[in-house]
């Protein structure tokens, strides 16, 4: 009995190893398949890194690019700001000599007419002066007549 006892223990012995053995198998193959299904998301991962990292590098360069461009454009902005202020000066400063031209032409204009007053008046002066002297030379000719007609006699 005792080796019946014996041998039939071990081979509940032995089935429980078997069966514990195959639960190790089918939890080894489990293991297996997730270590498997593992490596290829690591896999897909790192092409995304990849992917990922390429971009991040052609962003870098595109805000390379975009902050030399801002530079530029920055100081263009700064060179127009200062040809505006020179343009916005010379405006001031012909805007003052129109200004000044437009009070010089009226001032030359108010002389203009003074002096046409002044010589029309001087022009008057001597018409009367020239009427007078020749009403003095007529009254002198008849006068010389006269006594030339009065030495005659």
């Amino acid at each position: 009995i005792n080796a019946k006892d014996d041998l039939a223990s071990f081979v509940c012995a032995l089935c429980e190893k078997v069966a514990t053995l195959e639960d190790e198998n089918d939890a080894l193959a489990s293991s297996e398949e997730k270590a498997s299904g593992y490596l290829m998301e690591l896999d897909r991962m790192r092409d995304k890194i990849s992917k990922m990292e390429k971009g991040m590098s052609k962003l870098q360069d595109q805000q390379g690019k975009l902050v030399q461009s801002e530079a530029e454009l920055l100081s263009k902005l700064s060179s127009a700001e200062g040809e505006i202020a020179v343009l916005r000066k010379e405006r001031t400063e012909f805007q003052n000599i129109a200004e000044t031209a437009r009070g010089s032409a009226a001032d030359l204009e108010s002389e203009k007419s003074r002096q046409v007053q002044y010589l029309e008046q001087e022009n008057l002066q001597l018409m009367i002066e020239l009427k007078s002297a020749k009403k003095e030379a007529n009254d002198a000719k008849v006068e010389l007549s006269a006594l030339q007609a009065g030495m005659q006699d």
